[in-house]
């Protein structure tokens, strides 16, 4: 049996068949990452919608006006992170929106003055159409600002495929 070439794959052709290569279309999939270009300032224990103004990528350009909007019915892996420097003994957290509402949400409780960067993970089913944004809320007592840094604020969404 000859060998296939870069793209292909053995597929069985039934009993009593040789198998034969063939081409492996893998389909493109919507992804998209953003983050802030500066930072924002967060009112006390205010939910407050994260600028994403900046993006990593957006394969299929479905992100905009700091929203992701699926073109593509399907569940999707969303991971949202928002960066502080934190202020001793306070509550910050995160949330990822679905059509404006909250679908899952992260906080992280700050024990002594650090960076502190809550996370919220899930796999969120999106039909045509849906969105996801970021959300923020902090309990400082005042203003704080976010960090504007890819790796410490940022939205990021991938369709999963099956």
């Amino acid at each position: 049996m000859p060998d296939g070439t870069s793209g292909q794959v053995l597929t069985a052709q039934g009993a009593g068949a040789d198998p034969v290569y063939a081409a492996v279309s893998i389909p493109t999939v919507g992804r998209a990452r953003a983050y802030p270009s500066a930072a924002q300032t967060i009112s006390h224990a205010t939910w407050t919608k994260v600028t994403l103004d900046t993006e990593n990528y957006d394969v299929l350009g479905e992100f905009a006006s700091s929203r992701y909007t699926a073109t593509v019915a399907g569940y999707y892996l969303c991971i949202g992170s928002v960066g502080y420097t934190a202020v001793a003994d306070k509550l910050y957290e995160v949330s990822i929106y679905k059509n404006g509402a909250g679908a899952c949400r992260d906080f992280r409780h700050s024990s002594h003055v650090e960076d502190v960067s809550p996370k919220a993970v899930d796999i969120i089913y999106l039909a045509v159409n849906d969105y996801v944004e970021l959300y923020t809320r902090q309990w400082s007592g005042g203003n704080l600002n976010t960090r504007a840094i890819s790796d410490a604020t940022y939205l990021a969404v991938t369709r999963l495929l099956g």
